[in-house]
């Protein structure tokens, strides 16, 4: 049985320097998100990075108004205070003060998703924190990896590396349909152009240092460029290969927004 070995991202030209905040009223949840953004940048081994957690909006404004740094993430709330879509306005005001940093907004209400863009504040994704946390943490990650491709010319790996324990093996990821859990636990399948192969590792890893690849559903990440299909009504994905892989329902929009 071969295990896996992450390939880790490369920065060309020196470390990315990044600044993460995150804005949420409340404390449970401001400090999940902080967690798993350390977690993420930890992961893809971002260094210099700074991630703050903020439960008044007072404290917040203080400390971005006193960072010169243009290199930020900023997970915002829409609700702060129990004011209604606050977190908007403050992003709106944000904009003036950093026109480069990437804005993505986190709330329990789905509903709110469309107003976001009437106020033009650019933001880059609209996070359901009531996801599970292996869901949540992905969505944190494309934020993250969004604004440090931005700031640095970032070579994704071009193989997922198996290492065995006579020989070391490498896959394309051109030639990666999917791979998902199996009844093992800790074991994987990864099925390819040319077969399939099993190896142990963690899906939750793996979706973090390869944010190329997309998680269709809890036990399953698909590569985008091998899907032939996508039928929303039934919430399937056909791959290259003819095999159809379901879409939960709670990532059909980001599976809308990829394919």
């Amino acid at each position: 049985m071969l295990k896996l070995v992450i390939v880790e991202i490369v920065i060309e030209g020196g470390w990315v320097v990044m600044n993460i905040y995150v804005v949420d009223d409340q404390l449970a949840t401001a400090t999940q998100i902080g967690q798993l953004a350390k977690e993420i940048k930890r992961a893809q081994k971002i260094t210099n990075c700074v991630v703050e957690v903020f439960t008044k909006l007072a404290d917040f404004t203080a400390a971005v108004h006193n960072h010169s740094g243009e290199n930020n993430v900023y997970f915002i709330d829409v609700d702060v205070h129990g004011v209604k879509l606050r977190g908007l306005e403050v992003a709106s005001k944000l904009r003036q003060h950093d026109p480069f940093g990437t804005i993505s907004f986190i709330s329990s209400f789905e509903k709110f998703a469309p107003v976001t863009f009437e106020y033009r504040v650019a933001a880059f994704d609209y996070i359901d924190k009531r996801l599970p946390v292996d869901e949540l943490r992905q969505r944190l990650a494309y934020t993250i990896n969004y604004q440090a491709k931005r700031s640095a010319q970032i070579t994704p790996a071009e193989n997922l590396v198996l290492d065995g324990k006579a020989q070391q093996h490498k896959v394309p990821f051109d030639k990666i349909l999917y791979i998902e859990t199996t009844p093992v636990p800790h074991q994987l399948r990864l099925v390819t152009d040319d077969g399939v192969v099993e190896f142990y590792g963690k899906l939750s890893e793996l979706a973090e240092q390869n944010t190329e690849l997309v998680r269709c559903h809890r036990a399953c990440l698909v590569n985008p460029a091998k899907i032939s299909a996508f039928n929303k009504t039934e919430h399937l994905l056909e791959v290259s290969n003819g095999e159809t892989l379901p879409v939960a329902r709670n990532m059909m929009k980001t599976m809308t927004e990829r394919f």
